[in-house]
């Protein structure tokens, strides 16, 4: 069959459904004979399995008509009723059933008008490009060609479209009367009527399934007196869901139509994933900006005391295997023993030591005199909880490492105890989310980020982070001194995060390679900075890996908590620090990290949080630092360093109102620190032109006493701002309520994004307080200066993570920054109508019976809402 190339699906040659009433139209021929047929009527016809032609393998086609009455046992003018059926076989002699239905095959002779025209549409359609339609169908693997692409032109709305279809002389001579072609082109007039040019518009393919019913005026003639074919297509959508429409088509040539098709059904073949789904929506989410700082939201624990007592249990537990190493391991075979655990027996003689003069701010001296059955009943106490099983682990086997008969990873990966510990642990769970926190911050401002994290291990920081991130980064790198740490984390991770996240080698004490320095916009190093020989070259080999504004994300041990060490000590990484100093653990307190850092070419510790919200006890801290360079630290702290930008004329505006005058007077000293050509104004209507330089740097505080555009203005007022405006060079417009109090105010804002095209020369930026209360003379003057020490071009931020920001919220003391981004509520609406979307809720509510305080009569209160079908739920308040 090569007339059937020009139809393909996902790239294979498939029988048309439209091939089968071709069929029909013959196999009637050849039913009547001789006999004059009127009209032949298909009726549900449907088509279970589509028949695919292979390029090397042939396929046999059988079709089948069944009557209970002969042609000849009937007269002229009759109606036959037969059953009719298609098979397919190919090479393994198996039949397959293709098609079935039924067929009506009136007698006689046709007359002029058996088949209504197509009527006259009274929509308005819209033309459509033929190129674009078959464009479109294409994205969702319907392929045509030859005499199966013969759609001329195209008019379309949604639920009706029509179409002309030509063909040149003898192209649908393949020897029956009525050319799959023809027909199937009209079957492409039915998709026209929903699909739509747009990506991803249709989700999936649609295919011919069925037909309801079915009239063919089988001695049609489509040709003209030259041999071509030129015909009318009308289609009509009648039914439609998400996966099954429902078309009605008329094709017709001379005003005359030769087929009607009542209930084409078209159904999606493949259900749509969600890589086909239509995000439409968008909406403009304000989140912190952390150029400015990082921070942590203020955990809310009710569960301190519960807290503290576990600590103590933590630190009972460790306190007594250290206890043991030293009963069950005798001082002899420690001189034999290997270095670090020699630096552990140190360690512990000196804890011992200080605990047993009183001097621990932890650990009591009653706790010394702990047998085997204290701890026993201690530990039974609290069956499942992975710190007091991974404390148990490690003490046991502690004496066995100690010996050289074990190796400690061993025992801590054994029933994914390590795994465990990084997932459950209270502390490091609490440390992840703060770290999840972060990314979001660093995420919503520079979406596409490039990320490495240093010792990625087992993957609970990880999974965290792109959780966290979503799909708002560029590529995430996880890297380990040994490529074994990463057996199942690449399997674990979610399909939507594999293309992005490679593995690599690396050891964050030497040098990063030549490509790697300065390529990255964040590192994560999640207790791992500490296991190293010289913490500030470690540091130094992190810096290099960032781009000047990269920020840094640890989590280290900054506590003086024995736990650590009961669950880390016997790693020969966690005394290598020992000869540098840290004698008594790997960590250093905050205020030393802060300083390392400082030393290292970071900004210091910007945030951090701990993991006991008791910082006595806490163990370890998450903390964010920021990759500076002098240019980065102009950027980051203009106040500190005003002396280093070049100064510029100034003009302030506004001071109608006593709040703004007062906040002029304000700015204009501190100013003058700066700029020795300060000029003010108290509003826009009193504005000369001669006060305006070219170059000035204006800062309009005008709409703080009352909005430009409260009330139409005048054209003195424009004229005065189009002076302002075209002879600044940098503008910074300030607004108080925009987003909620004030409309007016967020008229100027979208003026001046218009204005951005128009005057490319002067750069307008919007500051905006939530209310006069948080009216800070540092905060406009910070954002001013950054203006002017801003680079101008992309060139001068080229390898810097920096990101100028014309529109900033000041909302509770908090800067904030806009980002478009899809609404995934009411895109998973939409999408919802095409395929299943899943949620999870909470399936349980509690619902309490109280007395309605006016009536006295009980009623039903629940902790939420509730989504109950009506009937799904009675109540007898008598029963009460």
């Amino acid at each position: 069959m090569p007339w059937a190339e020009g139809h393909k699906f996902q790239g294979q040659v498939l029988f048309p459904g439209a091939g089968y009433m071709s069929l029909a139209v013959e196999a009637t021929k050849a039913f009547v004979q001789d006999r004059p047929v009127k009209l032949l009527e298909v009726r549900d016809m449907n088509i279970p399995k589509a028949l695919v032609i292979g390029e090397d393998d042939g396929v046999e086609l059988l079709f089948t008509i069944r009557s209970k009455i002969l042609p000849s046992s009937v007269g002229d003018d009759s109606t036959l009723e037969a059953e009719f059926v298609a098979y397919s076989c190919s090479d393994k002699r198996v039949l397959d059933k293709t098609c079935d239905g039924r067929l009506f095959v009136h007698l006689g002779r046709a007359q002029p008008g058996d088949l209504p025209p197509n009527p006259v549409s009274r929509a308005e359609l819209t033309p459509l490009s033929t190129e674009r339609f078959y464009h479109a169908v294409s994205r969702i693997d319907l392929d045509y060609d030859g005499p199966f692409r013969a759609l001329s032109s195209i008019s379309r709305s949604w639920g009706q479209a029509k179409a002309t279809a030509s063909w040149d002389k003898g192209e649908l001579d393949i020897g029956c009367a009525l050319h799959p072609a023809l027909l199937d082109n009209a079957f492409q007039t039915g998709l026209a009527t929903f699909v739509s040019t747009a990506e991803n518009a249709m989700g999936g393919p649609f295919l011919p399934v069925g037909i309801r019913r079915a009239l063919i005026d089988p001695n049609f003639d489509y040709g003209d007196s030259s041999g071509t074919t030129n015909v009318d297509i009308g289609a009509v959508m009648t039914e439609a869901s998400p996966t099954v429409v429902e078309v009605d088509i008329g094709v017709c040539a001379d005003n005359a139509c030769g087929v009607q098709v009542d209930g084409l059904i078209l159904k999606m073949i493949a259900e749509p994933e969600a890589a086909d789904d239509r995000n439409l929506f968008a909406k403009t989410i304000w989140n912190l900006d952390c150029a400015y700082s990082l921070t942590f939201s203020p955990p809310v624990r009710d569960d301190v005391g519960e807290l503290a007592a576990m600590s103590d249990v933590y630190e009972r537990l460790t306190l007594f295997y250290m206890q043991n190493l030293l009963r069950e391991v005798p001082p002899a075979e420690f001189d034999s023993a290997k270095w670090h655990h020699r630096e552990l027996l140190r360690f512990i003689h000196a804890t011992s030591e200080t605990v047993r003069g009183g001097r621990h701010p932890v650990l009591q001296k009653a706790w010394l005199d702990d047998n085997r059955d204290t701890i026993s009943r201690i530990v039974e106490r609290y069956p499942g909880n992975i710190n007091i099983e991974m404390l148990t682990a490690v003490g046991e086997n502690l004496p066995s490492v100690v010996r050289g008969q074990s190796g400690m990873i061993e025992h801590m990966l054994q029933g994914d105890l390590l795994g465990r510990l990084y997932r459950e642990s209270s502390g490091l769970v609490a440390c992840n989310q703060h770290i999840a926190q972060l990314m979001r911050q660093i995420s919503h401002k520079h979406p596409r980020t490039k990320i490495i994290e240093i010792g990625a291990g087992t993957g609970g920081t990880t999974m965290s982070a792109l959780d966290a991130l979503g799909d708002a980064y560029s590529s995430y790198t996880c890297t380990d001194i040994s490529a074994s740490f990463f057996n199942g984390l690449s399997d674990r991770l979610p399909q939507r995060h594999a293309g992005k996240v490679d593995f690599k080698v690396y050891d964050v004490e030497k040098t990063p390679a030549a490509e790697d320095i300065g390529s990255y916009s964040v590192v994560l190093a999640a207790n791992v900075l500490h296991a190293t020989r010289k913490l500030s070259e470690t540091v130094r080999n992190a810096r290099a890996l960032l781009r000047p504004g990269g920020y840094l994300i640890a989590v280290e041990v900054t506590g003086q908590m024995l736990r650590e060490t009961g669950l880390m000590g016997g790693l020969e990484g966690w005394w290598l620090g020992a000869g540098e100093g840290r004698s008594m653990g790997p960590g250093v307190s905050p205020r030393d990290w802060d300083n390392i850092l400082e030393q290292n070419g970071f900004s210091g510790i910007d945030c951090i949080f701990h993991d006991n919200p008791n910082v006595s006890r806490h163990s370890c801290s998450v903390f964010a630092s920021q990759a500076v360079d002098d240019k980065f630290k102009l950027l980051r702290d203009p106040l500190a360093n005003i002396d280093l930008i070049p100064e510029s004329r100034v003009l302030i505006v506004g001071g109608r109102t006593l709040p703004v005058s007062k906040l002029v007077r304000r700015a204009e000293k501190m100013l003058s620190q700066w700029s020795s050509d300060i000029t003010t104004c108290s509003s826009i209507d009193e504005l000369d032109a001669a006060q305006i330089h070219p170059g000035t740097f204006v800062l309009c505080l005008s709409d703080l006493d009352r909005p430009f555009f409260a009330e139409p203005p005048t054209a003195k007022q424009l004229d005065n701002l189009q002076e302002m405006l075209g002879s600044a060079k940098q503008v910074l417009w300030v607004t108080c309520g925009r987003l909620l109090d004030d409309p007016y105010s967020n008229m100027m804002v979208g003026v001046g994004r218009a204005l951005a095209v128009e005057l490319p020369h002067v750069n307008i930026h919007y500051l905006d307080f939530d209310r006069q209360q948080s009216w800070d003379v540092e905060i406009l003057l910070r954002e001013m200066l950054r203006m002017m020490a801003s680079p101008t071009s992309k060139a001068d931020t080229h390898g810097m993570l920096w990101v100028e920001e014309p529109e900033i919220v000041v909302r509770k003391d908090e800067i904030l920054v806009p980002r478009i981004m899809q609404d995934t509520a009411a895109n998973e609406s939409l999408n919802a109508k095409r395929r299943r979307i899943s949620k999870s809720v909470d399936s349980t509510r509690r619902i309490t019976v109280v007395k309605d305080s006016i009536s006295l009569r009980p009623v039903l209160v629940a902790d939420g809402p509730l989504d109950i079908p009506v009937g799904f739920m009675a109540f007898d308040p008598m029963a009460v």
